[in-house]
């Protein structure tokens, strides 16, 4: 998600104004809504402050740290909940997690260590416009599993270096590498454990699962790999459905780009050396006497020591601190929610309209909410309104959370439009390829998904006993 909209640097445009008059209609319709013994005045300022915030937040009138803090004070405040519960998030472990992982994404940038690999693998594969395609894919896979699902930005960059570098600018090669580090860098976030990508929906589902629910990076593999089939297949119709323009072979380009950063450095070897000891933590978790996500609260800070000359205090500058109070935010929101019954009310009045369907239904009925919501809400925003939500009314199925929270997750990478998903959108603003490019692609790809989620995924999942 975009923390700042550029907007709010200079003159507010027309658009800007509209967004700001829907957020106070809407605030407006809320406070109009009448009150009873079920709907309370107490519930209806919940979700006054509440979806107020929640829209602010997707359209990005203002960084995400104004409101959420705004938010938390207001549910003080006005009463709503104790000091104590509306900002218990920040003494959750989880918003230490936020923190690690961004601390850790800066470090490996300073390190040159995902440079390297990038180059590596297309200089295996790039030989060909077919081979650049795969080494594309292949390094936002590669770089995504490093950075824990946060290279989407850098492989966009460094595709974006290729095309320069190779004189494709405005070409169907160019639209093809570009549409490959989407589905190669935004969607196998997916699958590939992203802390910041699930941290929302962790916290939300901390308070009503307790401190100790989390999503560990072996169980989100295993039951989201199947994923890799309709992925892997898009990168292939992108290779097909964009036919290149002319013969192109690069891999003398890559081969002597590999050789120019010479020899392993010290700096990398370093890196890799921490990210083996996170990586073997986490995996390890459940057999220490320390849980795997201290690895990422802990470890990452090793690349900052003064002896490792890696990454120092201008490193950190370089880290958008917003995400970490947009968490505990939204933890908030859960807290604050649990302790007014509000999770609960709404399963009272879904229930019945679920009735008759099985688990199957109703995760393929998230799914479809969620994608539809999407074109109105960021990610971030969906998860914070309906994983308690969801939750309440799936667990009373037999579903599993965990089920609950990846469909959330899918159901906000199935998008048609770069806007709906800001990692998407920033890949989309450097322009290698068109908007009708995205839409056509994209669009596929939320139909092969859903026929994949209705007649693989959730099988699957069915065989894992995840409902």
């Amino acid at each position: 998600m975009a923390y700042i909209s550029s907007e709010v640097q200079g003159k507010l445009s027309k658009g800007t104004y509209v967004k700001w008059a829907i957020v106070l209609a809407v605030a407006v319709m809320l406070s109009l809504i009448p009150v009873n013994d079920v709907f309370t005045s107490q519930i209806r300022l919940f979700f006054i402050i509440t979806i107020t915030t929640i829209l602010i937040v997707a359209f990005e009138l203002v960084d995400i740290i104004v409101p959420s803090i705004l938010m938390l004070f207001a549910y003080s405040l006005t009463g709503l909940a104790p000091t104590e519960v509306a900002f218990q998030g920040f003494t959750s472990p989880t918003t230490f997690v936020t923190v690690g992982v961004l601390a850790l994404i800066a470090a490996l940038e300073e390190s040159g260590l995902l440079t390297r690999v990038s180059y590596w693998c297309m200089a295996r594969l790039g030989g060909s416009y077919r081979g650049m395609i795969w080494g594309m894919f292949l390094v936002g896979v590669v770089t995504s599993a490093i950075t824990m699902g946060n290279s989407a930005v850098l492989v966009g960059a460094f595709a974006l270096g290729i095309v320069v570098a190779m004189k494709l600018e405005g070409t169907r090669m160019a639209a093809a590498l570009g549409l490959v580090v989407c589905l190669g860098s935004c969607s196998v976030r997916c699958i590939i454990y992203s802390p910041t990508l699930i941290i929302v929906q962790v916290a939300q589902s901390q308070s009503v699962l307790g401190a100790d629910y989390a999503l560990t990076p072996a169980g989100v593999f295993l039951h989201n790999w199947p994923l890799f089939i309709p992925i892997i297949f898009m990168v292939w119709l992108v290779s097909k459905m964009y036919k290149p323009e002319r013969t192109l072979d690069g891999k003398d380009y890559f081969i002597q780009k590999s050789r120019e950063l010479g020899i392993v450095t010290a700096k990398e070897k370093k890196t890799i050396v921490v990210l083996t000891l996170i990586v073997a933590w986490m995996l390890l978790g459940s057999k220490m006497p320390i849980p795997g996500d201290f690895a990422l609260i802990l470890l990452p800070w090793l690349l900052y020591f003064p002896g490792m000359h890696i990454a120092d205090a201008n490193t950190l500058k370089k880290i958008n601190f917003s995400l970490v109070f947009f968490v505990p935010a939204c933890f908030g929101i859960g807290s604050v929610a649990s302790a007014l019954g509000i999770g609960d009310l709404i399963a009272q009045q879904m229930m019945p309209m679920l009735e008759g369907f099985s688990s199957y239904g109703v995760l393929m009925i998230f799914y479809i909410i969620t994608m539809v919501l999407n074109l109105i809400m960021t990610p971030y925003a969906l998860h914070a309104s309906l994983t308690i939500p969801f939750l309440q009314v799936g667990m009373p199925f037999g579903i599993d959370p965990l089920a609950i929270n990846y469909m959330l997750m899918h159901g906000a990478d199935a998008i048609f439009m770069p806007y709906e998903y800001t990692l998407y959108l920033v890949i989309f603003a450097f322009g290698m390829f068109k908007m009708s490019d995205f839409i056509k692609v994209m669009t596929i790809k939320v139909v092969v998904y859903l026929i994949f989620m209705a007649v693989v995924l959730l099988p699957y999942w069915n065989l894992l006993g995840l409902w």
